[in-house]
């Protein structure tokens, strides 16, 4: 017997508190008691990937609604799957364009015996989808939600970093001699976690986000390594970024950016002496005006940047770059400053890593 176990969009902060992730788990445990149930599901949305993650977990028979260009082989390695429980339909369309998830939707709700409905929105495209397929019969709404969010966590998203709150220390430091990486929070897995992992840590979380911008920090100095990134750099080359900008210079870039979806930074980083991250190859990046830049021969891009943009000048940035990711086992661990926004997160990451440490906060 075919089920589907539907949801509208939600929230990118997902935690496991959320009304929506328990009543899914709650309906894909009762599905699982037919014992020859077959779910269908998908990827590419939360609410699709949770589903895919509970069937992983559980071994269960899944069908896995996927666009024409996906590649079974990593679905799979990033799912755990096994290979001989799992079977993929195609459907028209390609990652790059969001045309494949309606006709997904209206296939999945097509095709399943049965529909579990968690989180409906009014008028949305999960509930446009059951009415044209006139699919009504088929739904169940014993885990119905009327709001997929925990509303009394109040702090889904972290809150911004005000000059009042900054310490003396902190206000009063002239002397600053690091370069910091600082972390923000992530939608999606960190490097070398894969997407099982990544919803694992969401189920067993409660009301703090499992991949806010602590808990990054945290992973970096867990695994020794900052992963470069290819978001922005040409011809999707990696860096590893770092700023020069003292913590009370880099307040500035401590908002939210709407185009983001998040905090540009948040104030939990891992800075290093100027002199060591020279060492193991750290450049500061050259400004450059567009016209020159556009002139460089691709061999010197790696350290060059346009001055600035149409909107952005990223020249206040103060950059400097490492091509690819950044083994911190090669930086000696006296040169290494852990920053954190509170006083207790310095505590925590000093008597679990033995780094130096600076709360930017009294709190």
């Amino acid at each position: 017997m075919k089920f589907a176990i539907v949801n509208s969009r939600v929230s990118k902060v997902i935690l496991g508190a959320d009304p929506w992730v328990k009543s899914t788990k709650k309906a894909f445990d009762e599905i699982t008691q037919v014992s020859d149930c077959n779910i269908l599901t998908s990827i590419e949305l939360y609410t699709w990937e949770m589903v895919l993650f509970l069937a992983s977990k559980k071994n269960c028979r899944v069908t896995v609604y996927v666009p024409e260009n996906a590649k079974k082989s990593e679905v799979i390695e990033e799912f755990m799957l096994d290979e001989d429980a799992v079977d993929f339909v195609y459907v028209e369309g390609d990652y790059k364009g969001k045309n494949w998830w309606h006709k997904r939707d209206k296939a999945i709700i097509n095709d399943a015996d049965k529909i579990y409905a968690i989180w409906v929105r009014e008028g949305g495209n999960i509930e446009r989808n059951i009415s044209e397929l006139k699919a009504e019969d088929k739904i169940v709404e014993t885990y119905k939600v009327s709001n997929p969010i925990d509303e009394t966590i109040s702090q889904r998203y972290p809150n911004t970093l005000k000059l009042s709150e900054l310490s003396d220390k902190v206000l009063n430091d002239s002397d600053w001699n690091y370069l910091t990486h600082w972390t923000h929070t992530s939608y999606a897995p960190w490097c070398f976690e894969s997407k099982f992992e990544f919803y694992k840590s969401i189920i067993n979380s409660h009301d703090v986000y499992s991949h806010n911008a602590f808990n990054s920090l945290k992973r970096i100095l867990e695994r020794k390594i900052i992963c470069g990134s290819s978001k922005g750099a040409r011809e999707g080359k990696r860096f590893v970024s770092f700023t020069a900008l003292s913590p009370l210079g880099s307040l500035r870039f401590m908002r939210w950016r709407k185009g983001l979806g998040r905090f540009y930074w948040e104030p939990y980083g891992l800075a290093i002496t100027i002199e060591s991250a020279f060492q193991v190859g750290l450049r500061p990046v050259n400004y450059v005006a567009k016209k020159d830049y556009d002139k460089l021969p691709e061999t010197l891009k790696d350290f060059y940047q346009p001055l600035r943009s149409r909107r952005y000048v990223w020249a206040y940035e103060q950059e400097w770059r490492l091509p690819g990711d950044l083994d911190l086992s090669l930086v000696p661990r006296e040169s290494m400053l852990a920053i954190v926004r509170k006083k207790g997160e310095s505590e925590e990451l000093r008597k679990e890593f033995g780094i130096k440490t600076l709360a930017l906060t009294e709190d």
